[in-house]
């Protein structure tokens, strides 16, 4: 019940009413129970699992939206009575109507007993809180006859708005459509574009210095270097044999070694021996 009726709690607690003011609509009050009660604990999970096909989900995607572009005009109107000549009260009390749910979520969360500072929706402001900021300022320029259009059409101009954009996200997977004109504010108003040419000129000089040609010095040095290496490669081949032809020398000292042992052990036997026998 906190996320259902959270933008008329909050809208209460700015204005000084009673908090739970919202739940004497009985009607209303009714409808969100059946929905929960459906949505939580139909049996077999029927109802959220047909309300995650994507047509249902599209449909009920955009009935929110039209809720949500109403809720602002709401707010708007209500701030305009109670506040006439304090435009932020007034923008404030569009915004909360719109988008009072999802600042709900750190209280729920701590009366869960769950606490996410990673996302808490005042640090990180979402795509859904930023087009409704706009649509209050749009419907409170109209009070003040800056644009010249009925309030219907205005509605209807800020109702299709928010049902395209819907749809196109959950289509297209887009998160924010907001964050490209974001980034390039910022780099034009907050040092990003000094930063990005700063970098971008490091980044080129230190290019041109690691393609630079070697020093004459250098040259030399390597020339000489591959002159000697030749002459020791020359003095080399002029000189004695390599250790690999010097095998079959030593293989051939073996041989005769052995050759010399078995003469030796072949000779006829001595006179003294033969006396001995």
């Amino acid at each position: 019940m906190l996320m259902c009726f959270g933008g008329a709690i909050l809208s209460s607690f700015i204005t000084g009413s009673p908090l739970f003011e919202c739940f004497d609509d009985t009607v209303s009050v009714l409808t969100a129970t059946i929905v929960w009660y459906l949505i939580n604990y139909f049996p077999f999970d029927l109802i959220y699992r047909f309300c995650k096909i994507l047509p249902v989900r599209l449909l009920v995607c955009s009935l929110k939206e039209v809720q949500r572009a109403k809720k602002i005009s709401i707010g708007i109107h209500h701030g305009l009575h109670l506040f006439p000549k304090s435009p932020v009260m007034c923008v404030l009390l569009g915004l909360l109507k719109g988008v009072g749910s999802l600042y709900m979520h750190p209280v729920s969360n701590y009366i869960l007993g769950i606490w996410e500072m990673k996302n808490n929706p005042f640090l990180n402001i979402n795509f859904t809180t930023k087009i409704s900021l706009l649509a209050a300022i749009v419907y409170y320029c109209h009070h003040l006859d800056l644009i010249p259009l009925p309030e219907n059409q205005l509605f209807l101009v800020i109702m299709g708005l928010f049902v395209y954009l819907r749809i196109t996200m959950i289509l297209l997977g887009l998160k924010d459509p907001f964050v490209p004109f974001e980034n390039a504010v910022c780099k034009l108003l907050f040092g990003g574009t000094v930063d990005a040419i700063r970098s971008a000129f490091e980044r080129s000089r230190s290019m041109t210095s690691e393609t630079m040609p070697p020093n004459t010095s250098n040259l030399s040095g390597t020339t000489s270097s591959t002159t000697s290496g030749n002459a020791n490669l020359s003095s080399t081949g002029t000189g004695p044999a390599p250790t690999s032809q010097g095998l079959p020398n030593s293989n051939a000292n073996s041989v005769n070694s052995s050759g010399l042992r078995d003469t030796a052990n072949r000779q006829p036997p001595s006179p003294s021996d033969k006396k001995r026998d």
